[in-house]
């Protein structure tokens, strides 16, 4: 689900969860 996957990276802190987020656009830009 959506959810838990937020909220698992709320647990991760900020700095993990920009690279998650550049990681995911990265992946999205290339689709």
């Amino acid at each position: 689900d959506h959810l838990e996957g937020v909220l698992f990276i709320d647990r991760l802190g900020p700095i993990k969860r920009r690279r998650l987020k550049s990681m995911l656009l990265k992946r999205e830009k290339r689709e």
